[in-house]
């Protein structure tokens, strides 16, 4: 189950013929459906994973990170779909950045997403940056730039009038065969003025599996 639609008409949710995680690992195609019965299901967006950070409803439209498998640095693209006729339609391609978790401004005017550069990488290098993007997919202007190569910026989310971007800053640390996350919560303004601002530390187990921090489920 992906989750309602925000009038409540629709369901959103991924078919599974067969219950084996690894093949869930890599993600399906998303399909909804009328709640009121009556209709058959539609597909949504084509291939994306099953992390509830990878969708974001704008102004009554669904936006979507799609990867075509589990490795989230690879070809992340943003594609947006709505109903009631569900066509998918790329906003932004994958070609210098892979995108993963977009987010919407309460307005339905902006979006802001992690990226980082579209290459083969080691869990815990992402080294993404968080950026401000019209709803159109346009990118407006970078919010974050993390100064080190280990450290990465993810799961960015705005405040609700706005003008605060929130982001989780990770940096994974590893010692023989076991790795954790060193990270901070960061607020930076969306105007884009000043640096961004450390409001509070925490150290999780989680070290970017496949290249994606569970954070929506751990914060």
């Amino acid at each position: 189950l992906a989750g309602w639609s925000p009038d409540g008409r629709w369901l959103l949710y991924w078919p599974q013929s067969i219950c084996s995680a690894s093949l869930a690992a890599d993600g399906f195609s998303l399909y909804a459906v009328a709640a009121g019965g009556g209709g058959h299901p539609v597909r949504a967006v084509a291939q994306t994973l099953l992390h509830p950070d990878f969708l974001a409803w704008c102004a009554g439209r669904l936006i979507a990170a799609s990867t075509p498998d589990r490795e989230t640095e690879l070809d992340g693209k943003l594609v947006e779909t709505g109903p009631p006729a569900w066509r998918q339609r790329t906003i932004d391609k994958a070609r210098p950045l892979s995108w993963v978790s977009p987010s919407c401004s309460a307005s339905g005017r902006w979006l802001v997403a992690a990226a980082g550069a579209n290459r083969q990488i080691m869990f815990g290098a992402e080294h993404r940056s968080v950026y401000l993007l019209r709803s159109d997919g346009a990118v407006v202007r970078r919010l974050s730039q993390p100064a080190a190569a280990d450290l990465s910026d993810e799961a960015p989310r705005f405040s609700r009038d706005g003008r605060w971007v929130l982001f989780v800053r990770s940096r994974v640390v590893t010692a023989g065969t076991s790795a954790d996350s060193h990270d901070t919560i960061e607020l930076v303004r969306a105007s884009g003025a000043g640096t961004a601002v450390p409001v509070l530390s925490f150290t999780s187990g989680d070290f970017s599996y496949y290249d994606h921090f569970d954070w929506p489920t751990e914060i």
